[in-house]
């Protein structure tokens, strides 16, 4: 069986990341945890779509890369970011944590909070 990490990392912030922030951020933590991306650009969705207005208001972007994958999501009425990666390798959550929320604020959104969570190995074991 394969070890699996999943990290989570929110933060809530004074206003919310366009796309094109989002996915640079994606692109750089991936780098940053010694991973290789598996596509160019991360898949971006905002919300909400095609000019509806039903659900929330922010976007979703996922980048899967060699060893699995990272998803930000944001839900703009909250002012609220949660990044989850999940990953057969391992990787530096507290490196990972602080990377994040410094490319947040460079993209002139001030962070109010920034938390960690890492996932308990055996609350995955049964995972494959």
């Amino acid at each position: 069986m394969k070890h699996i990490q999943v990290t989570i990392i929110e933060a809530r912030s004074e206003r919310i990341l366009t796309s094109e922030s989002a996915n640079s951020i994606l692109l750089h933590l991936v780098s940053t945890i010694g991973m290789q991306k598996a596509r160019r650009n991360s898949l971006v969705t905002t919300y909400p779509p095609h000019g509806k207005s039903r659900g929330g208001v922010g976007l979703t972007a996922f980048l899967p890369f060699t060893e699995s994958a990272m998803l930000l999501d944001t839900y703009s009425k909250q002012n609220y970011l949660v990044l989850i990666v999940a990953s057969c390798k391992n990787f530096d959550s507290e490196k990972l944590k602080q990377e994040f929320g410094k490319l947040i604020e460079s993209s002139w959104i001030k962070i109010k909070t920034l938390s960690l969570t890492r996932l308990p190995e055996d609350l995955l074991a049964g995972v494959n």
